[in-house]
């Protein structure tokens, strides 16, 4: 069974989500690139960053399964593959777009 494109958030979660990711990328994000799919994010991994990065993940999987995110590091940095089926597209787009703010 696919799960649906819905948020499991309320719109007051989502806006803490968001207020936190933009924080969080405002700090650390070193750049983003469009996939074919989605987004890469390379984020630095000094000052606890990577906890929080891997953390902030862990909890929008649970939110929003249906959103596909790998982790990987390299040398000092932690990348960040976050993925999306066509009909949530747009969805990870503003979540990203958010992310910036």
């Amino acid at each position: 069974m696919t799960e649906p494109v819905a948020c499991r958030l309320d719109p007051a979660g989502q806006l803490v989500r968001r207020e936190e990711a933009s924080a969080l990328m405002r700090r650390a994000l070193v750049d983003r690139e469009p996939t074919a799919h989605g987004v890469r994010l390379r984020f630095s991994t000094t000052g606890g960053a990577e906890d929080e990065v891997r953390d902030l993940v862990r909890r929008e999987q649970e939110c929003c399964p249906f959103f596909s995110f790998t982790l990987a590091r390299d040398g000092d940095h932690l990348l960040l593959d976050a993925e999306a089926p066509p009909e949530a597209r747009e969805l990870l787009d503003g979540l990203f777009a958010a992310w910036e703010a």
